[in-house]
């Protein structure tokens, strides 16, 4: 995950330094913005917050994001049984 992270540019052209967001944690489970004040970074579950809380989350100085996984999906996401229907779920044996 860091060497992606290191490589991506934020939509102001700045480039991404990892030892400027240390520690850093990941966290699957729904903080609040006194968990993640002490962290450089966080990656977060996007689905557990709303626009207010993903706002005070960012009001603490802490670069949030968006944990996104490609080309997997829970079983318990909201759009499963949708993307079911279309016929894009498949299974992965390993």
């Amino acid at each position: 995950m860091a060497l992606l992270l290191t490589q991506c540019k934020s939509s102001d052209s700045s480039t991404f330094s990892v030892p400027d967001h240390t520690p850093f944690g990941v966290c699957y489970a729904k903080v609040t913005p006194e968990q993640v004040d002490n962290y450089g970074m966080v990656i977060i579950e996007p689905d557990f917050y709303s626009k207010e809380e993903m706002s005070a989350l960012r009001s603490t100085g802490t670069k949030i994001i968006a944990y996104v996984t490609l080309g997997e999906v829970d079983e318990n996401r909201w759009y499963f049984n949708r993307l079911k229907e279309i016929g894009f779920v498949g299974k992965n044996d390993n």
